[in-house]
């Protein structure tokens, strides 16, 4: 019996302590209180250039496109793999790392870009002449 009262006890002063302390905090605008975070990790695995197209945004999308109208989808998807992969990082990369490195180094690794610039170029010399 002594334990169950003294358990009571303990929680009359819980609550009281509680009831102070939001009472001050209600006064002073300011939370003492400690909140406790868990952190969760998701890993999520990509199976399909649709699934890498789908899950991209902003400048990672248009990357995305450009590389879709140059028919080189799978060269992309083995340099995905190749440079993001658990095995070469160490650790398994965020969705917000996928999209950085797709949006602003897969355009030059795969020099997605470099072909158009020679086109232009050659456009230029013949106006030249």
């Amino acid at each position: 019996m002594f334990f169950n009262e003294f358990l009571i006890d303990i929680a009359h002063k819980v609550c009281y302590y509680e009831t102070v302390q939001r009472e001050q905090n209600r006064k002073t605008g300011y939370s003492q209180h400690k909140e406790e975070f868990v952190m969760i990790k998701v890993t999520v695995e990509r199976y399909g250039w649709d699934e890498y197209k789908g899950n991209a945004w902003s400048g990672a999308r248009t990357t995305l496109d450009d590389i879709e109208k140059q028919g080189r989808e799978e060269e992309a998807m083995n340099i995905i793999e190749e440079y993001m992969s658990e095995d070469v990082l160490g650790y398994i990369p965020s969705e917000a790392e996928l999209n950085d490195f797709i949006w602003f180094s897969l355009s030059d690794i795969m020099h997605l870009y470099d072909e158009d610039d020679d086109e232009n170029d050659d456009d230029d010399d013949d106006e030249e002449e």
